[in-house]
């Protein structure tokens, strides 16, 4: 419904994510195997990839020649001083990610390109505006996983509202 609302979902979350983006008749994603947490870098792993499911079906794995797996920046982490684009990112830098869903709208300022130096290169979105109709994001892996996953996310929430009730 949000980024925030999906800010709240993936931060902390201690295990793999799938993400599905449905863009018109294109079907997109990205998996990342590292829990997501908030900073001004690229983080992650070689085990994240980006891919299309339709119109084709592709698969764009890490070229070992970057590391800009992972990003989440937000406008209230940085205060928007940062000068760096606020939002999750795949790929690419943090001026021109390869995959970006936006802060500041998910549907109209979220983009998409076609190369980068950290994954293989090839059209994730065929078309020229790339509006987000949908975003799922599904946690990956066997049950023992998940569970772990999850209890990691609370965790992280417990360590955020217990620093938060300290600040007031």
């Amino acid at each position: 419904l949000s980024f925030n609302r999906l800010l709240h979902t993936v931060l902390g979350y201690a295990g793999p994510t799938l993400f599905l983006i449905r863009s018109g008749s294109t079907v997109l994603g990205a998996f990342t195997a590292t829990a997501w947490k908030e900073s001004a870098a690229f983080y992650g792993t070689s085990e994240c990839f980006l891919f299309t499911l339709s119109p084709r079906t592709a698969v764009y794995r890490p070229t070992g020649n970057g590391t800009n797996y992972m990003y989440c920046n937000s406008h209230a982490r940085s205060k928007g001083y940062d000068q760096q684009a606020h939002g999750l990112g795949f790929g690419g830098t943090t001026d021109q990610p390869r995959l970006f869903l936006s802060e500041k709208s998910l549907e109209e300022e979220s983009r998409v390109g076609s190369r980068d130096l950290c994954f293989g290169h090839g059209q994730l979105f065929d078309g020229n505006d790339f509006y987000l109709d949908a975003l799922e994001v599904w946690g990956v892996g066997g049950t023992e996983l998940v569970e772990n996953a999850l209890a990691g996310r609370k965790e992280a929430r417990s360590r955020k509202d217990a620093a938060l009730q300290k600040a007031r």
